[in-house]
């Protein structure tokens, strides 16, 4: 959750109580989805480390009688400094069946960018990459995921989708590397030049 002040993130946290008792059937997972990508990244902000339900209705019962304290609750404000991060790009080993296909199937982001990677990417290959990618085990597709024609293909597209992800959260590093393929992931990623040049 986030608000623009400490103030209006509890009104925030009170509204959020309101509405899922008000629909009992919606579930944890979309309604942190909907928190994830349907509202706007403020400065004042707050996580809730919960499993069910239930545990969200205590965690904002909490924050509505001031118990900060609780574990499952973590408050962040604009004035504090931010921790710097770094993304770490693998390089050739990480590869596995079916990389992506869970992220692709639930957001937007990552499927968007992982359509333009292999567009670019499929150019200059013989087989699409995401036949690859998402091939049956013991399938002809499937053994070629471990060949460097398409395993780097495949872990720059993976890459380049992940941090689209990323930024579609708000997330930006302060830092990018990576490991053999991985560094020209990083570099792409960073601006350094193009997809279509990475691609080349």
């Amino acid at each position: 959750m986030s608000a623009k002040t400490e103030a209006a993130l509890l009104v925030v946290a009170e509204r959020l109580l309101a509405h899922v008792k008000s629909h009992p059937t919606q579930t944890l997972h979309d309604i942190a989805h909907n928190l994830a990508t349907t509202r706007s990244l403020l400065d004042s902000r707050m996580a809730l480390a919960v499993s069910t339900r239930e545990e969200l209705c205590s965690a904002l019962v909490d924050i509505e009688r001031g118990t900060f304290e609780s574990a499952k609750v973590s408050r962040r404000t604009g004035a504090e400094p931010r921790a710097k991060s770094a993304w770490i790009f693998s390089g050739q080993g990480a590869q596995v069946l079916g990389m992506g296909r869970g992220l692709a199937e639930q957001w937007p982001a990552f499927r968007g960018a992982l359509d333009q990677a292999c567009a670019v990417l499929d150019r200059h290959l013989e087989r699409p990459l995401r036949a690859i990618l998402w091939s049956t085990p013991e399938s002809a597709d499937a053994a070629l995921l471990d060949r460097t024609a398409y395993t780097q293909p495949a872990l720059f597209a993976f890459g380049w989708a992940l941090a689209a992800l990323w930024r579609s959260w708000g997330v930006e590093p302060d830092f990018v590397m990576g490991h053999s393929v991985g560094e020209l992931t990083a570099a792409c990623v960073a601006g350094l030049f193009s997809l279509e040049d990475a691609g080349a």
